[in-house]
């Protein structure tokens, strides 16, 4: 029996499965994964496990697995009642817990945005988060993780192409705001991220892994950095290899990714594309695909999510962009 394990050093839920086979001390191939999970994972996640090549990718199963086939040393006790307590502790861990931390990693759990931040000077953070968020003390809220994440993103994107222009710092700056006395704090971050742009993908990837279940964040923060790159009037190749890059990294399909590039490169704008179809899809799936898309981006829906207010302001961009394709689209097929 051949096993093979797909895993991820910043999952929690992997962390998970580590714990037991270190306890076990089985030896198992295991394998760095940083992007692209839906090529070997049946639901596009970390931990996966490969069993005689059949994929298994929910961590609560492997390790049931685990458990019945080496049995021992054993995770659970003789007595059943024990045992049922174990059960719904690791329920309640899947549950809650892992969610919370998830929401939390970029900065609890430290990561490379924590790192980056381990050397910025402490009252700039605690700035950052009075800014973003209105929260003292060490709570962590999603909106800090996107307005610093997005702050190390754009500083290497602009870095990307060997010279950072005043056109995208003034881009940025514009999206964001940033009040005066907030500007030197927020600058310190950027300039100590835009040393090099080659570890990107680091940051890139812990975002993805941060919001792998609120994909519509991780566009809006694609479409912001496609704004920042066109502000020099023109998007260089290696802010379009950085920026798909990221996209890859956030574990964003490739409809995904083009339904925004397309809005940004191309001439004469495919409204099918926008729209993340085929040309050959049926009225109906376009109509689905259209709503879905337009309550992904309603300002009230990013809102609840923590998103920044800058990049609310640019899905209402891009939702407007949406709506005319759709409306391309129909007037094409004649759909009333």
């Amino acid at each position: 029996m051949k096993l093979k394990l797909y895993t991820n050093s910043h999952s929690v839920t992997c962390s998970k499965i580590e714990v037991v086979i270190d306890f076990k001390s089985l030896e198992i191939e295991k394998i760095e994964a940083i992007n692209n999970y839906g090529a070997f994972s049946p639901t596009a996640t970390v931990p996966c496990l490969s069993i005689d090549n059949n994929m298994i990718s929910d961590s609560s199963s492997i390790i049931e697995y685990f458990e019945e086939a080496f049995s021992s040393p054993s995770l659970l006790t003789k007595d059943a009642g024990t045992n049922i307590l174990i059960r719904f502790q690791a329920t309640l861990v899947d549950e809650k817990l892992i969610s919370a931390i998830r929401k939390l990693f970029g900065f609890a759990l430290g990561g490379p945005i924590g790192a980056l931040l381990g050397v910025i000077a402490g009252h700039s953070v605690d700035k950052i988060r009075k800014q973003t968020s209105g929260i003292n003390g060490n709570i962590q809220s999603p909106q800090e993780v996107i307005t610093v994440g997005i702050i190390i993103l754009a500083a290497k994107l602009s870095k990307s192409d060997g010279q950072v222009t005043s056109e995208e710092i003034s881009a940025f700056k514009e999206k964001f705001k940033i009040p005066p006395n907030f500007q030197s704090d927020v600058g310190k971050i950027f300039n100590e991220a835009k040393k090099s742009s080659d570890d990107y993908h680091q940051y890139a990837q812990q975002l993805g892994m941060i919001f792998r279940g609120q994909p519509q964040v991780l566009e809006q923060i694609i479409n912001l950095l496609f704004f920042i790159a066109e502000a020099d009037g023109e998007i260089s190749r290696p802010e379009i290899l950085f920026i798909e890059g990221c996209a890859k990294y956030f574990g964003l399909n490739k409809n995904q990714y083009d339904s925004i590039q397309t809005i940004w490169l191309d001439k004469q704008i495919n409204p099918y594309k926008i729209l993340g179809v085929e040309k050959n899809t049926t009225d109906d799936e376009i109509r689905k695909r259209w709503i879905q898309l337009s309550k992904e981006l309603h300002p009230d829906q990013l809102r609840a999510q923590g998103v920044p207010q800058e990049l609310i302001i640019k899905s209402e961009d891009r939702l407007s962009e949406i709506n005319q394709a759709y409306d391309k689209i129909k007037s094409l097929r004649k759909i009333n």
